[in-house]
């Protein structure tokens, strides 16, 4: 159970500590199995407080190194990386058999990943994969190899780092006691596809790590989920994303994962124009600086959030030194995000007067891409030097491969600045062309700030959008359902089960479980039977139909 259903088993272990008595020479015992299945359950500051306990007292050196192996991921999990390194060196300097030994040591170079120091990190990880082999130990392996992949990736080669979360995948196997790792490797190969490959590859990869999120129910679920909400978000499928949230629990002691998920509903809402939201998410995270490696690593949906709340109320100067950390040495942000972000900073930078900082960003780019020319970063290489050099051939250029990958976003904000500068060299007809695809796509993302910013921008060269205007969708009724809901709501007539729909559509359970619950208050309905009433009145088409990925 503590791999299978850890919740359980913390309620078990802790029913049996609760009888021991402080005597027992079995206490320390079921607590050390009590930290563990903690640590699987996301319960890190427990597992933390149960794991020191044992420390405290454990005379046995495997007992030691178990615990200190529970008491540093906990650690690394909750943004103590450096605590995370003083624990596994103690450890480490004691009698450790020679299996936890390779452990510790992968290990230890996660921790030092996670707090920025990647040469160390490679070196460490390199030793691990030597001593988790002699060792036979493919926990040992696979986490260090998982290591020297976030490596590659910190430096833009994303193709090795696939390569090496693959290697990784085959070394470890499917046994239940390394799942947790199995799942987070996944997740990492979807941040790799969603860079990588097409929308049909993405879509298996979500597949895949949702239905071992949902075997499993580990401490990792909250990250695999936090990967899923952010390709979401890349993809427009915004109402999925918050879906994905929403349907998260609220007591996840994640940093890394709620600063993630914070930042990207302050972005969204942002967006949407719905400006007490995004100020009240962005207030959640505070105005402090991001000071730690993985803080800074996870931290640019709210740069970019942050940067477009200041733009919204015409602080561009602002704007752009939000956005500014992405050149500093170090940061290493997740590269979909920097790739949504350098772009960005050039267009903010220009608009602000801020000639260098637009070149700065623009040749980040470019030499990131010649590095590793990957069709992703070849477009934003290309938005950026076409906002640089006034050129909107770059920008149509760079808006056909974010129109075929379905990256929404960018490919409207990508046509909005090759409107502009179609007005500004007087070609009318490409301006109209290109203004009226971007303010269609901000249409179906609900993106009403970028329509008003787009207006503005565009209204010096006479460009209108004519009478049609914003349609909103209702907030109620058949007609307020999103795709997705849509689709649960067909199955729900169908006579599906929760666990069926989420099978069938690639979510989990809980978010089928927040969907029904939308789709229940948008409907004034109190019971599925009346689910099916409605959904009967409202025939499936083929964008309804409740088959593929639920997009």
């Amino acid at each position: 159970m503590t791999h299978r259903a850890p919740r359980i088993a913390v309620e078990l272990l802790n029913r049996t500590v609760d009888h021991l008595g402080y005597d027992d020479r079995r206490r320390d015992m079921f607590i050390s199995r009590l930290a563990t299945a903690l640590c699987r359950a996301g319960r890190n500051t427990e597992a933390a407080r149960r794991a020191r306990q044992v420390i405290s007292r454990a005379t046995e050196p495997a007992t030691v190194a178990e615990m200190s192996w529970v008491l540093a991921n906990a650690l690394i999990r909750t943004g103590h990386g450096d605590q995370a390194l003083d624990t596994l060196a103690m450890a480490l300097a004691g009698d450790v058999p020679a299996g936890w030994r390779a452990r510790l040591r992968s290990l230890t170079a996660l921790a030092q990943v996670t707090e920025g120091a990647h040469a160390a990190a490679s070196t460490t990880a390199e030793e691990a994969v030597a001593a988790g082999e002699s060792t036979s130990d493919r926990l040992a392996v696979s986490l260090a190899l998982r290591v020297l992949s976030l490596v590659r990736r910190a430096v833009g080669d994303e193709r090795d780092g696939q390569e090496l979360v693959d290697k990784a995948l085959a070394v470890l196997g499917d046994d239940h006691e390394h799942l947790d790792l199995r799942l987070l490797l996944l997740a990492d190969r979807l941040v790799a596809d969603d860079s990588l490959a097409g929308r049909a590859e993405v879509d298996r990869a979500v597949g895949q790590v949702r239905r071992l999120a949902e075997q499993v129910e580990a401490g990792r679920f909250t990250q695999a989920h936090t990967l899923i909400t952010a390709c979401y978000f890349r993809l427009g499928r915004w109402d999925d994303a918050l879906a994905e949230v929403e349907a998260l629990a609220p007591d996840q002691e994640d940093r890394y994962s709620l600063l993630i998920l914070r930042g990207l509903v302050a972005l969204i809402a942002g967006h949407r124009d719905d400006h007490t939201a995004a100020e009240a998410h962005l207030t959640t995270i505070g105005a402090e600086r991001l000071c730690s490696a993985g803080d800074r690593h996870n931290a640019g949906y709210v740069l970019l959030a942050r940067a477009l709340a200041a733009e919204r109320e015409g602080q561009l100067a602002k704007a752009r030194a939000e956005l500014a950390p992405v050149l500093a040495a170090g940061t290493a942000l997740e590269m979909n995000v920097r790739y949504l972000c350098l772009p960005e900073l050039t267009r903010l930078a220009l608009a602000a007067g801020d000639h260098d900082t637009a070149v700065a960003a623009a040749r980040t780019c470019q030499a990131e891409t010649d590095l590793a020319p990957t069709a992703g970063r070849l477009a934003a290489a290309r938005r950026c030097r076409g906002l640089l050099e006034r050129t909107p051939a770059l920008l149509l250029a760079a808006a056909d491969h974010y129109r075929a990958c379905g990256r929404r976003l960018e490919l409207a904000n990508t046509l909005e600045d090759a409107s502009v500068l179609f007005g500004e060299a007087g070609d009318l007809p490409a301006a109209r062309a290109a203004f009226t695809e971007a303010v269609d796509v901000y249409t179906g993302l609900g993106a009403d700030w970028d329509i008003r910013r787009a207006d503005t921008r565009t209204r010096p060269y006479g460009i209108r959008r004519g009478q049609r205007g914003r349609r909103d969708r209702p907030t109620t009724g058949w007609d307020s359902l999103t795709p997705t809901e849509l689709k649960v709501a067909h199955l729900v007539a169908s006579g599906s089960s929760n666990p069926d729909i989420a099978s069938a559509l690639f979510l989990s359970r809980r978010t089928v479980q927040t969907h029904v619950s939308h789709i229940l208050a948008k409907l004034g309905a109190h019971s599925r039977s009346q689910i099916a009433r409605e959904a009967a009145h409202h025939p499936a088409n083929a964008a309804d139909a409740p088959h593929g990925s639920g997009s």
